[in-house]
C-alpha cells in the first residue's frame, strides 16, 4: 500500500534484512506498549463502569476515547507488527485502515472534549441543560461513524491484486496524495486551529471570572478560587493531550505525504523514521495517564478503591489471625 513506509530505500533495506522474520529489536517494544495500552485503557473503562461518581458526560466521552485507544493496543499495533513481518497485502491494508481510524477517532474525541470544557466554563449555569446524556451519545456515534468512514474510504482505490505491498501504481499514488492532504487538513490542521482558539478563549474566560470575583470580594471566594484552580488544571490536561497528539501524528502525516509526492524535502536517518512510525501509538499510552492521574474525580476513585482494598485485606488478615489463635 502506498505510503506504508516512508521511503523506498528504507523499505528495500528493511525488507532485505527483516522481511518474513520477527526481529526482537523492532517488534518487541510495540508489543510491550500494546499490552500497557490495553491495561491502562481497560482500567479506565472499568473505573467508569463501577464508580457512579465517574459517570459524567465528560467521562463518557473519555470512555469513548479509551475504547478507541484500547483498539489501538489490541488491533492496530498487532496488525502493524504482522504487516512488518509478513508483508501480506491484506494485512497491511487492514493495518492502515485501523491506524487511520484510531488517529481520526483520537482527534475528534479531543475536539468533542474541548467543546465540552468550553460549555462547562463559558456556560456553567446552563451546562447540564446543554450537555445531556442523549447529546453525548449522539456525539459519540458521530465520532465513531465518521472515523470508520474516513478509514474505509481508502478501500475504494486499493488494488488487492498486487503481490507486492509497495508495488508502484500511479493512480493509487494520486488517490493517496489527495487522501493524505485531505486528512492532514481535516483531522490535523483544522482541529488544531479550532482547539487552540477555544482553549485561548477558555483561558481568558477563567482569568476574567477569577479577577471579577477577586476584585469585588464576592461571597464564596474561597470555594470559587478552588473551583477555578480545578478548571485551570482541566484545561492544562486536555491542552497537553492535544499537544501530544500533534507531536505524535503530524510528523507521520507530513513525511508520509512527502514520500507519496516523490519529493524528499528532508532526509531522515532510519532510526528517526522508526521512531516516527511508532510514535503515533504513544497517544493511546499517554491519554489514560493524563486523565487517570490528572483528573481529580479519577484520582479520588482510585484512592477510594485502594483504601477499600487495604481495608478488606486488613480485615481478612485479622480474621485469619483470630481463627489461628482460637484453634
Amino acid at each position: 500500500m502506498a505510503g506504508r513506509n516512508f521511503s523506498n530505500e528504507t523499505h528495500d533495506e528493511h525488507q532485505a534484512e527483516f522481511a518474513g522474520d520477527f526481529d526482537a529489536r523492532y517488534h518487541i517494544p510495540p508489543i510491550a506498549v500494546a499490552v500497557v495500552i490495553i491495561g491502562l485503557n481497560g482500567w479506565v473503562l472499568y473505573l467508569v463502569k463501577t464508580k457512579p461518581n465517574l459517570q459524567s458526560s465528560m467521562n463518557f466521552l473519555l470512555c469513548s476515547l479509551a475504547l478507541s485507544d484500547l483498539l489501538t493496543g489490541s488491533l492496530s499495533i498487532p496488525l502493524h507488527v504482522c504487516c512488518d513481518v509478513t508483508w501480506k497485502t491484506n494485512i497491511c491494508v487492514a493495518s492502515q485502515l485501523f491506524m487511520r481510524f484510531t488517529s481520526v477517532s483520537t482527534v475528534m474525541h479531543l475536539l468533542a472534549i474541548t467543546m465540552d470544557r468550553y460549555l462547562g466554563i463559558k456556560h456553567a449555569l446552563r451546562y447540564n441543560a446543554l450537555v445531556t446524556k442523549n447529546r453525548v451519545i449522539v456525539t459519540s456515534v458521530f465520532i465513531w461513524s465518521s472515523s470508520i468512514f474516513a478509514s474505509l474510504i481508502q478501500l475504494a482505490w486499493i488494488n488487492y491484486g498486487r503481490d507486492d505491498v509497495d508495488e508502484e501504481d500511479e493512480d493509487l499514488t494520486k488517490h493517496e496524495i489527495r487522501y493524505d492532504v485531505t486528512n492532514l487538513v481535516l483531522y490535523v490542521v483544522i482541529p488544531f486551529v479550532v482547539m487552540t482558539i477555544v482553549y485561548v478563549t477558555i483561558f481568558f474566560e477563567i482569568l476574567r471570572h477569577y479577577r471579577n470575583i477577586k476584585q469585588y470580594n464576592s461571597p464564596g471566594w474561597a470555594e470559587t478560587k478552588k473551583r477555578t484552580h480545578h478548571e485551570w488544571k482541566a484545561v492544562a490536561i486536555f491542552s497537553i493531550m492535544l499537544f501530544v497528539f500533534i507531536v505524535c501524528w503530524l510528523p507521520f502525516f507530513t513525511i508520509r505525504l512527502q514520500y507519496n509526492l516523490g519529493k524528499k524535502l528532508f532526509e531522515l536517518p532510519h532510526s528517526t523514521e522508526y521512531v516516527f512510525v511508532y510514535l503515533r501509538f504513544f497517544t493511546s499510552f499517554f491519554n489514560p495517564f493524563m486523565y487517570i492521574f490528572g483528573k481529580r474525580d479519577f484520582r479520588q476513585a482510585i484512592n477510594f478503591s485502594r483504601r477499600s482494598l487495604f481495608t478488606r485485606f486488613h480485615s481478612s488478615s485479622y480474621h485469619s489471625s483470630m481463627k489461628t489463635t482460637t484453634v
